[in-house]
């Protein structure tokens, strides 16, 4: 259960759209991607893990994220605008700013259980 917590609110971090090429992706047409992949010594840090649409996730594969991102750019699936802003967006990403809010219970005077937001600074 927690897991599937910390999926949901990296897909919310993205606001419904897709990290890489900034479509809206619904429900059934998303994943987590590593930017780094795995196999490249990535981890599953929220600093390290997008919501992409299966389109990217499959295109990307194994590529460098800013690679990838430019390869987008140049097959005009991104403007000029958008690859300077999900650029920023990976420097944002890596340098731990792009932290995904997640849900807490807390016990309130009265014995029910309250949900609030707060921010996740650990590794999923």
């Amino acid at each position: 259960m927690e897991k599937q917590v910390l999926r949901l609110s990296l897909h919310e971090r993205e606001g419904g759209h897709c990290f890489y090429c900034l479509r809206r992706s619904p429900g059934d047409r998303r994943c987590l991607d590593h930017v780094v992949p795995q196999a490249q010594g990535g981890s599953n840090s929220y600093r390290n893990l997008v919501s992409c649409c299966l389109d990217c996730n499959s295109l990307k594969a194994e590529r460098n994220a800013v690679e990838f991102v430019r390869s987008l750019y140049r097959d005009r699936r991104l403007s000029s605008e958008e690859l300077s802003g999900r650029l920023r967006a990976l420097d944002d990403l890596a340098a731990g700013k792009l932290i995904p809010s997640l849900p807490v219970q807390r016990k309130n005077g009265n014995g029910s259980k309250s949900t609030t937001s707060v921010m996740s600074m650990g590794v999923l």
